[in-house]
């Protein structure tokens, strides 16, 4: 994992749409808020009937919100 000190040392940087100079924007989501997601994103998987298509897709989702998990 990258980790990047952010100039002036502001505090925690919130979720939401981010941009590095003038590369194309993306999602910042906090860890914190990442495992919530993380964990719903489980519960809608193991809906019966849900397409694999969706199950497979929602599950990288997941996995890669999961991935904020602080281990020590």
């Amino acid at each position: 994992m990258t980790e990047i000190d952010l100039p002036g040392g502001s505090g925690k940087v919130p979720t939401g749409p981010m941009r590095f100079r003038g590369d194309w924007p993306g999602i910042f989501v906090r860890g914190d808020e990442a495992l919530g997601m993380a964990r719903i994103l489980h519960v809608i998987v193991a809906t019966p009937g849900l397409a694999p298509h969706f199950v497979i897709f929602l599950k990288e989702i997941a996995e890669l919100l999961a991935s904020c998990e602080v281990t020590a």
